[in-house]
């Protein structure tokens, strides 16, 4: 059997109030190689190094894995890596239990009304499709929510953002919007109240929006 012995990388907690040094999750690589796991701790003892690995090695190029079960390891690193597949499954089971929360609810989740000078009536409807949660795509929940525009009972836009007239910088491009109004909206500038807010009324679009995919995170 050869081996090899790999440093445990410490840094200080952020966590802990006597800024205490830990074991990061990560290794120093020595190219140092053993024929025992007791000769591998021997030389971590002369250089008096209390956080090691050795790893078992294979083939002409003494190769290994990091993720490979080790011959040995200190008990700091075995804790750590204990806790941190036990905060990835309780992290797992709680975003699963999420996307069970969020996809029980009705997919509309608000609608709000603008009222035209002509008497007739737009629905900005608030909806939410399905949720997922695969942590080997992403650690977090796959989903969205979107707002529809609805005009006496048909769907005017599948699908409608107020970011596309809001800049980073928050200005609203509300000279562009009432260009697309009707293309959005299926609503003719002129049949808007003639003291209509345009900037308020994206801004609250998208607040909304940002609202509702806050209030569905922290479920």
């Amino acid at each position: 059997m050869k081996c090899t012995l790999l440093v445990g990388q410490k840094t200080q907690s952020w966590m802990s109030r006597e800024e205490k040094v830990v074991f990061s999750g990560n290794y120093n690589s020595t190219n140092l190689f053993f024929s025992s796991v007791k000769k591998a701790k021997q030389a971590a003892a002369l250089a008096d190094v209390d956080c090691f690995r050795v790893m078992e090695v294979s083939g002409e190029y003494d190769r290994y894995n990091y993720s490979d079960d080790p011959l040995y390891e200190t008990a700091d690193i075995t804790a750590y890596w204990k806790k941190s597949k036990k905060d990835k499954e309780d992290r797992d089971k709680d975003m699963n239990r999420k996307v069970e929360a969020i996809n029980k609810l009705s997919d509309i989740l608000d609608v709000t009304e603008l009222k035209l000078e002509n008497g007739s009536v737009v629905k900005i409807v608030f909806t939410k499709g399905e949720y997922l949660y695969n942590r080997a795509l992403s650690h977090n929940l796959r989903g969205y929510v979107k707002v529809i525009i609805k005009r006496e009972g048909r769907v005017v836009r599948d699908m409608f953002w107020a970011s596309d007239y809001i800049k980073r910088d928050g200005r609203v491009m509300i000279k562009k919007f009432k260009e697309d109004f009707y293309y959005k909206f299926g609503v003719n500038v002129e049949d808007m109240p003639e003291d209509f807010d345009y900037k308020k009324f994206l801004v609250d679009i998208q607040k909304g929006q940002k609202s509702w995919e806050k209030k569905l995170r922290d479920i």
